[in-house]
């Protein structure tokens, strides 16, 4: 297993070098992320070797399987079909499988590959790295952190905020239906100790929302700490004002005071509203590709 590590690690720094090129894990810290992910994950190569992945698998009502951006191997299109061959034959068995291939964002053979395998682009990963001084316009609204008592008790225009994100992603046809987006699931991600929501208010009126947390991103070195940043919504009237860029830059500054340096968000692809705004200020360092594959019984 070493020498496929050294391979993943040459791909990663092929792939990130531009992205990152003051802040590459060394190949040390980066066995040790794959290490500690093997125990969770399966191996599948190629007969000649030219290949490999490592995957994840599970179940429920779907089988599911993802390989992380890292965990793959593969330097021409005819390795990266084989590839996916060989892990559907060994996953698409007694239930549809949902598949969830992350590529890094200037692999355009891979992206390709899988382009060509019926497999279609959901979202992509960037990132950006944090800077300590606040050079937003700033707009009439007094931006704030919300405490834990103050969401709960102002909970109704919190969600109401919140719900307008899951209706506008719901108004199209080209989005999932998000039936996941529960009033609970963001009750308890927002009230959790490693959520940090940011709320802009004009006098007493909640113009807009952004939350950052605790989740680190996977490609970045743990001495260089990174949050998540997402749950971006600004209430119509105060849109075009720059409020969206105040409300990033006091994230921002919020988590870099904390000692983190670097942000990362994961958005849709096919939301033109939010490539728009975090692609102006972060940089793409991964797609997931995703496919679904139906079992048809004869």
């Amino acid at each position: 297993m070493k020498a496929r590590i050294t391979r993943l690690y040459t791909r990663y720094c092929r792939y990130m070098a531009d992205t990152l090129p003051d802040s590459l894990m060394n190949e040390l810290s980066f066995a040790a992320m794959v290490s500690d992910s093997l125990q969770d994950m399966k191996l599948l190569a190629t007969d000649d070797g030219s290949g490999f992945l490592l995957y994840r698998e599970w179940a429920d009502d779907v089988r599911h399987v993802s390989v992380p951006v890292w965990a793959y191997d593969a330097n021409d299109r005819k390795t990266a079909i084989r590839l996916f061959q060989k892990l559907a034959s060994a996953t698409v068995t007694d239930l549809p499988c949902e598949f969830s291939i992350n590529l890094y964002h200037d692999d355009v053979i891979s992206i390709q590959a899988f382009c060509l395998m019926q497999f279609g682009i959901m979202s992509e990963t960037c990132i950006r790295k944090l800077e300590a001084d606040d050079t937003s316009k700033h707009t009439s609204c007094q931006i704030r952190t919300l405490t834990k008592p103050e969401i709960a008790m102002n909970w109704d225009e919190v969600w109401n905020a919140t719900h307008q994100i899951i209706i506008h992603l719901q108004e199209s046809p080209v989005f999932y239906p998000g039936t996941e987006f529960t009033e609970e699931v963001y009750r308890d991600f927002y009230m959790d100790e490693g959520t940090h929501l940011l709320a802009a208010y004009d006098q007493d009126r909640l113009a807009g929302i952004m939350e950052w947390n605790a989740e680190p991103c996977e490609l970045l070195p743990l001495g260089e700490a990174s949050v998540n940043v997402g749950e971006a919504y600004v209430f119509p009237e105060y849109r075009g004002s720059g409020l969206a860029e105040q409300l990033l830059r006091c994230a921002e500054k919020e988590a870099f005071a904390a000692g983190n340096r670097w942000m990362w968000v994961q958005h849709g692809t096919a939301n033109p509203n939010a490539c728009g705004f975090w692609n102006k200020y972060f940089q793409t360092c991964q797609y997931e590709l995703v496919r679904r594959i139906e079992i048809v019984h004869t």
